[in-house]
């Protein structure tokens, strides 16, 4: 992995050394979450009532769950080539992995965690995509900056997140939080609605049925990537594999 800053690559500050630390990602998360309170971060009091803003309204529970048929869909790629889960699910399972930009230090947490279990994962005989909002050129220079060996997807306009039952929205406060951050939403994601995706994490069997992992409104937590080799795993012995 290409050694840079939190802010440089699209996110906050003070992620390199979690980035390299040899840990779970539930550690990586658990660590960086601890010092934005320890510094005191405005945006972290902002975050816990964002959270419970969601929670209160029931937001993830359109989100597609375990058992379902997780949404087809044809995505662009950083190289502007559309990407469909069909052709996807052909050569194998598939994992989707929902992420709310290049700018959220949590994303590029799990995003580099990821890229570090890819070949267990293909070990699998699965395949894996990232969907997120920002436009190409933000997620080029992550796939870059991270040497991802895997797409990361342009879900324009959220469209996709929104038939996934996945999109909500930001609010005014972290809005203006993420302005004054330096974060401008409008220039990432082409538009400047305030949505994103809550994130999420899917094991899909190739007949697009959801087998294992799910979303959470508390975007401080992901889908632990032992737990993805787990489904994939009793996935394949289902199958005979």
């Amino acid at each position: 992995m290409v050694p840079i800053s939190g802010r440089n690559a699209g996110g906050m500050s003070g992620l390199e050394d979690l980035l390299g630390l040899d840990a779970p990602l539930e550690e990586k998360l658990r660590a960086y979450e601890s010092r934005q309170r320890a510094a005191g971060s405005k945006t972290a009091a902002l975050y816990d009532a964002f959270i419970a803003r969601l929670d209160a309204g029931e937001a993830a529970d359109t989100a597609p769950k375990r058992g379902d048929f997780l949404p087809p869909f044809a995505l662009p790629n950083a190289d502007g080539e559309l990407v469909s889960s069909g052709a996807l699910l052909r050569d194998g399972p598939l994992v989707v992995s929902f992420n709310r930009g290049t700018w959220c230090s949590y994303c590029l947490l799990e995003l580099s965690a990821l890229g570090e279990a890819y070949s267990e994962i293909r070990a699998q005989n699965a395949s894996i995509v990232s969907v997120m909002p920002d436009r190409a050129a933000r997620t080029k220079s992550i796939q870059e900056a991270f040497n991802l060996p895997f797409q990361i997807l342009t879900d324009i306009d959220n469209g996709y997140a929104l038939t996934s039952g996945l999109m909500i929205s930001l609010g005014p406060e972290l809005r203006e939080q993420m302005t004054a951050a330096g974060i401008d939403l409008e220039e990432r994601q082409g538009n400047d609605a305030g949505f994103v995706p809550i994130p999420a994490t899917y094991i899909v069997a190739q007949d697009g049925r959801i087998v294992g992992g799910g979303a959470d409104i508390d975007f401080r937590r992901r889908f632990p990537v032992a737990s993805i080799l787990d489904a994939l795993r009793m996935l394949n012995e289902s199958m005979g594999a």
